[in-house]
């Protein structure tokens, strides 16, 4: 490993003891797209918080160094306390240098927002190395986050309502007979609102059910609307459009799903945006290849009004976006005109969240 990717993942594993996760993630996701290692995966099953993304992350650990004994010991911990789920493959991409005709399909959790991030002060190093030395400082919490999500439910529990008690009070303070009266009253106001309140729940259960159901059957075929400001494309853009949407169609197996192609302004440049509607997978970045070179062949034929191609992959069951790119007309064009080799196109991009 480079100096640079030393220096690199020293800076993250600084954020990560700071939580900035964020920021770790932004310096660590290209990492693993281009030189990943067991110590960059590591890194990253520290710097996210949903315990999917951990454990994906530390079984990616673990397949590039078997003994690596703190993901073991972390794996473990976070399995007894949150079990895979059945239909979840706890994998993750490996980034190749072009992208192929076939994929392998795999289902890694989405990253999600940081929340948590816990270490012991005695068993931090001084300094942290990536080549021999195993960072076993970065430890997740999920215990903590169980314990105390069981406080405040036997909090809730054993908290004394303010209805209940106004009702002691005025009961203390009125005369015997209307004190007689009063629990009984509150018993039967008590099952009103119990049985309203069961009805509401299982009113909007069904309701909840349905409209999962419609979304999903959606999802399957249809891909998000357009996010930013779609343009009027002249005569000329349109049939590049048109054509671009055939060719999309006719690679859907390349793409890992079906394709919509726009003609949009982002950031005020007029762009060529290939969207995808796929599942998750090892081959998210192969996918984002393929998309790439797709938008770049075709946006070049009308590049006097076209200023760049982007691709974007999404999650549409979750409306979750998972990689996406952009690139100027003019690397587009020297891609599409093989001046440009793979790598150095990819170099290019800028990545959309």
């Amino acid at each position: 490993m480079t100096d640079a990717f030393q220096d690199k993942l020293q800076q993250a594993y600084e954020l990560i003891r700071q939580n900035q996760l964020e920021e770790a993630r932004a310096i660590l996701q290209p990492i693993l797209m281009s030189q990943p290692s067991a110590d960059a995966w590591w890194l990253w099953a520290n710097a996210v918080t949903n315990p999917e993304d951990a454990r994906h992350a530390l079984s990616k650990v673990l397949d590039l160094d078997p003994s690596y004994q703190p993901a073991l010991q972390q794996l473990e911990k976070l399995n007894q306390l949150y079990p895979p789920l059945p239909e979840v493959e706890t994998g993750t991409f490996e980034y190749s240098t072009a992208a192929t005709a076939e994929f392998e399909s795999a289902a890694p959790a989405p990253v999600t927002e940081p929340d948590f991030l816990t270490e012991s002060a005695a068993e931090q190093p001084a300094d942290m190395l990536f080549d021999d030395t195993r960072a076993d400082v970065l430890i997740h919490s999920f215990e903590r986050d169980t314990e105390a999500g069981r406080q405040e439910q036997a909090a809730l529990e054993s908290e004394v309502w303010p209805v209940e008690s106004g009702v002691e009070e005025a009961a203390a303070a009125a005369p015997r007979g209307v004190a007689e009266k009063t629990p009984r009253r509150t018993v039967v106001l008590r099952r009103v609102l119990l049985t309203l309140l069961v009805v509401v729940v299982a009113v909007g259960g069904v309701l909840l059910v349905q409209n999962t159901r419609q979304q999903e059957q959606a999802s399957a075929t249809e891909v998000p609307a357009v996010a930013q400001i779609a343009l009027e494309p002249s005569s000329a853009v349109q049939a590049v459009l048109e054509a671009a949407q055939a060719a999309a169609n006719a690679a859907t197996s390349q793409l890992g799903g079906p394709a919509a192609v726009s003609f949009e302004a982002r950031d005020n440049v007029p762009t060529l945006l290939l969207r995808v509607c796929r599942t998750v997978g090892r081959d998210i970045p192969a996918a984002l290849d393929a998309a790439m070179g797709l938008a770049a062949r075709y946006g070049v034929s009308a590049q006097e009004e076209i200023g760049a191609v982007g691709a974007i992959l999404i999650d549409c069951e979750r409306d979750d976006t998972l990689l996406g790119a952009v690139t100027s007309i003019d690397n587009a064009a020297a891609f599409a005109g093989q001046t440009l080799e793979q790598t150095a196109f990819r170099a290019t991009w800028s990545l959309l969240n």
